[in-house]
């Protein structure tokens, strides 16, 4: 019996933004005999499709391939065959058809038996998606030594995962007492879901679900909550296999030359950071499996990592990434080299994706930012702006910041900015959105920082730096373009009612720019991080970021109170002229 399908709608997107011909493969993951597609990959010389399913969380596989072309051909190309019979994680294998042209359609058929049988499926958002998974952590460390050689990374890591998979482990969910060994757990099991409250008990408000569980669920990716889990090595022996019966210390001599030759050795401790998507009504009984695959995955990257980057290798590090346009997570291991010098393996992996080769989207300042569901009042907020009602606008069109930025505002750092330092914590928000997009990996200045960048350049005296003296729009272009190369584009306007003119040139930065706008106007500065414009009847609204804020990093209280909001045209100053620096995204993979 096949089972039926849903898709899900990113998944969708992207495939009627492909119109040429072109081979792909499709990732997904099985739940209550449904098949859920959440992932697409192409064709790319010197690239496996089966290779790349280790990149995407546990669970999510290489469920079947995905044919484009302009008409609607019912025979398999060679290598389309070739390629399906490749899946090994189901009986029938799914295939689509994109046929783009006149028709414009997406087919769907498992592979039953050698022969396509059609199936309708349904589309899942990504909040629906949000509802129905949950996604899982797993961190830890585990000390390797081996001979330094391909082959030896190779057999090592291959005893290491037959270890892991041999009931040597066992992992705490973070937050409670939940432990998972590999014996069968106590009926009846939690699932879960269940485990998920535990952990998250403090934040439970929405519903999720079946039977009335109830905890909070974001209704999306970007924002999501994960469940932690931390691992845990046996380190006695298990008497019973050893026949009872006790045997002398063993001491483990390692040579260092081989034949009268020095053997070089590779001692490292690799970090484990795996992630998997589970569904919340499994059982927690089944999770231990599930986390030791989980743990696998990560061994092999790593593994292919050591065994085919530079000699000697150098310390890799897992980096987990969800761009908005791929609608999934995918982790890259990478070593410790610069961004410049990967990007010919960021380039192939845009080309697997058909992602656009003029901006990044897989550097590592793109890493996504969990929330470590901690209450530290000290951390630094990521997009507080997340989850804001709509601006009021009737039929506007809205265009908001692309991507990831962090909220500065007076008192942080230990540093009282309060009544002068609004249009410094403005750059420093500016500055974190191209950390946070790769563009830089240059720290976020401090305002010494900035003063001195000022008079380095001669636009301030000696006496400016440790001062309380305000900067502006000029100054914050200045310093962008000296200490990070970035330009940006100024706009001037004679009185707050003016900007309200401006909705169309906003739009279209946001659009196209996506970067957030410092204004400065008067005395104070605020950042700007999308509008929404009816250009029928000019009604304009503007997402407003407050640097002016002096409490914690509670974001409830910063939405309620209006630090972040949107604001009316009436917000600016009729008397005051306005002066915009709006940074210019840089193009570069």
């Amino acid at each position: 019996m096949t089972p039926k399908l849903k898709l899900s709608e990113n998944l969708v997107q992207r495939l009627h933004s492909i119109k040429e011909e072109k081979l792909g493969a499709l990732y997904g993951l099985m739940y209550d005999g449904i098949l859920l597609v959440v992932g697409m990959s192409v064709e790319v010389e010197g690239t496996s499709f089966q290779e790349l399913q280790s990149h995407f969380p546990t669970e999510v596989d290489f469920c079947g391939i995905v044919t484009f072309s302009s008409e609607n051909n019912n025979e398999l190309s060679p290598n389309a065959t070739d390629s399906i019979q490749e899946v090994i994680v189901s009986d029938n294998p799914l295939l689509l058809k994109r046929v783009y042209g006149n028709s414009n359609s997406i087919n769907a058929y498992f592979y039953c038996n050698q022969k396509l049988v059609e199936v309708q499926y349904d589309i899942l958002s990504e909040s629906d998606i949000c509802e129905l998974f949950v996604h899982i952590r797993l961190k830890t460390q585990l000390p390797f030594v081996c001979e330094l050689s391909s082959e030896a990374i190779f057999e090592s890591i291959n005893s290491l995962q037959k270890k892991v998979s041999s009931g040597t482990v066992a992992f705490h969910v973070l937050n409670t007492s939940v432990y998972l060994f590999g014996t069968e757990m106590e009926d009846p099991s939690p699932s879960v879901c269940d485990l998920y409250k535990m952990a998250v008990f403090n934040h439970i408000e929405g519903t999720v679900g079946q039977q009335g569980k109830k905890l909070t669920v974001s209704q999306s990716l970007q924002n999501i909550n994960v469940m932690n889990i931390s691992m845990m090595q046996k380190c006695t022996r298990d008497g019973q296999t050893e026949g009872g019966c006790k045997s002398a210390p063993v001491i483990h001599h390692i040579k260092s030359s081989v034949n009268g030759e020095f053997v070089e050795r590779l001692k490292v401790v690799l970090p484990i950071d795996a992630l998997c998507m589970v569904h919340y009504e499994r059982k927690a009984s089944e999770l231990y499996n599930v986390l030791v695959d989980s743990l696998c995955r990560s061994l092999r990257l790593l593994e292919r990592n050591l065994s085919r980057g530079s000699q000697p290798p150098t310390m890799p590090w897992p980096y987990h990434f969800l761009p908005s346009n791929l609608g999934h997570f995918f982790t890259i291991v990478y070593p410790k080299k610069s961004d410049d010098e990967l990007t010919s393996v960021r380039r192939t992996f845009h080309k697997q994706f058909c992602l656009p080769e003029n901006k990044p989207i897989f550097r590592k300042g793109n890493a996504h930012v969990f929330k470590d569901g901690s209450c530290n009042s000290q951390a630094i907020l990521i997009n507080p702006h997340v989850g804001l009602p709509p601006s009021g606008v009737k039929d506007g069109e809205v265009a908001l910041v692309q991507g990831n930025y962090s909220y500065h505002h007076y008192m942080q750092d230990k540093k009282n900015d309060n009544g002068w330092g609004c249009a410094y914590r403005s750059l420093q928000t500016l500055v974190s959105w191209f950390r946070l997009q790769g563009y830089t990996d240059k720290n976020i200045p401090t305002h010494e920082d900035i003063q001195k960048c000022l008079v380095d350049i001669g636009d301030k005296p000696p006496s400016f730096i440790g001062s309380s003296l305000w900067i502006g729009s000029t100054e914050v272009n200045y310093v962008l373009d000296s200490l990070f190369g970035i330009t940006c584009r100024i706009m001037n306007v004679s009185s707050g009612e003016e900007l309200g003119e401006k909705g169309s040139e906003l739009l279209m930065h946001f659009k196209t720019q996506g970067t957030p706008i410092m204004i400065g106007g008067g005395v104070l500065a605020h950042t700007i991080l999308g509008v929404d414009y009816n250009k029928h009847t000019g009604d304009l609204r503007f997402l407003i970021l407050d640097p002016h804020y002096t409490g914690s990093e509670d974001e409830r209280v910063i939405q309620n109170k209006g630090w972040v909001g949107w604001k009316k045209v009436s917000f600016w100053d009729k008397k005051s002229f306005y002066n915009l620096c709006m940074p210019v995204r840089p193009l570069c993979i």
